[in-house]
């Protein structure tokens, strides 16, 4: 009876990983075909051929926006796809998530970075960083950790778990 038990269980968390797994390649594939959309017109308006500085400005931080959000779907991709092998208490898993993790807390970086690239490239000068919310910095740094420190833990587990397969 437990052996049907767990079997079922982990039937349903190979299901869900192979769900999210797949939304994650269905948000890289979608947002590489925004990025390679984005490329021409920023050659064009660097050529003189486009509509000028502010297409180019804005595909520029567009591009680095979509990259930046691709990496963290392409972490939680290889997530994923440890569960779907049945790698939970691995030190991959563990590793993978902390990388999330880490990923996560640079989200705080993101508003400040996008101020400063949006007056450089519009205004030609870095202005003073004005009107940026708190709260998802202090959020995202602290969802980060969290995730470093559950990766950190999932390692930990790993490693206990091997050694108590070593002893008898």
């Amino acid at each position: 009876m437990t052996n049907q038990i767990s079997s079922s269980r982990r039937a349903k968390v190979r299901r869900l990983s192979q769900s999210f797994r797949t939304l994650c390649r269905v948000l890289l594939g979608l947002g590489l075909l925004v990025v390679i959309g984005l490329i021409p017109p920023y050659f064009l308006a660097r050529t003189g051929r486009g509509p000028g500085l502010y297409s180019a400005g804005a595909t520029v931080i567009g591009i680095a926006g979509l990259c930046y959000w691709l990496v963290g779907a392409w972490l939680l991709e290889r997530l994923f796809s440890n569960f779907v092998a049945e790698r939970y208490l691995e030190a991959s898993s563990g590793l993978w998530l902390k990388r999330f993790g880490f990923w996560m807390a640079t989200c705080c970086l993101f508003p400040f970075a996008g101020r400063y690239l949006w007056d450089v490239a519009f205004y030609g000068a870095p202005g003073a960083i004005r009107e940026t919310p708190l709260a998802p910095i202090f959020g995202s740094i602290l969802a980060g950790l969290f995730l470093i420190m559950l990766g950190w833990v999932l390692e930990e587990a790993a490693e206990v778990q091997a050694e108590n397969e070593l002893t008898i």
